[in-house]
């Protein structure tokens, strides 16, 4: 953890909670707690495991082991 006013390392989690509170907390209506916490628990689940995610590339060796020779 950073010390006070030294945001260093909070750029990804503001990031992180900003995508939550775009794709889910804003779309809904939570009349209790549980509601809410089941939603958020259940975005981290989608966001870590089942979204579309960007395939890094490393170069004609990330290509290949892809089994993506194709664009090759």
């Amino acid at each position: 953890m950073s010390r006070v006013a030294k945001c260093i390392d909070n750029g990804s989690i503001e990031g992180f909670w900003g995508i939550i509170k775009s794709e889910m907390y804003y779309l809904n209506k939570f009349h209790i707690f549980d509601e809410l916490k089941s939603a958020i628990d259940n975005h981290i689940k989608f966001y870590n495991e089942k979204r579309l995610q960007k395939i890094r590339w490393s170069g004609s060796v990330g290509i290949s082991k892809s089994g993506l020779n194709c664009l090759v």
